[in-house]
């Protein structure tokens, strides 16, 4: 093999293994945006859009109080708590996620 093959060799190992993690964080940051509308690589308790059995909800702009008799149904991808009012048959219209510090309220998207 020549020396200017070999170098060129070199440089595509290089920016291949330069190439992988890019591609690994991009996957990553794709899959969390996927799950609540956050660009980032890891997700929040309480996140934009949170989805659940099948149905999405958006987080409102103002911090809410917990609601009395909330139950908890669940947990959210980054850990927060999901809590409903007096978990029932049907889709919820509001649900509510409790990261621990603060409370958030969600409303239904696309009607019931």
């Amino acid at each position: 093999m020549s020396q200017p093959a070999r170098r060129r060799a070199v440089v595509a190992a290089v920016l291949a293994l330069l190439c992988v993690p890019v591609v690994v964080v991009a996957v990553r940051v794709v899959q969390v945006h996927d799950q609540g509308w956050e660009w980032r690589l890891s997700p929040t308790a309480a996140p934009p859009k949170l989805s659940w059995h099948h149905r999405d909800y958006r987080r409102a702009a103002a911090r809410a109080a917990r609601p009395a008799g909330a139950v908890e149904i669940g947990r959210t991808p980054g850990g927060g708590r999901v809590l409903e009012e007096g978990a029932g048959p049907g889709t919820p219209t509001a649900l509510f996620v409790d990261t621990g510090h603060e409370v958030f309220a969600y409303g239904l998207m696309g009607g019931p």
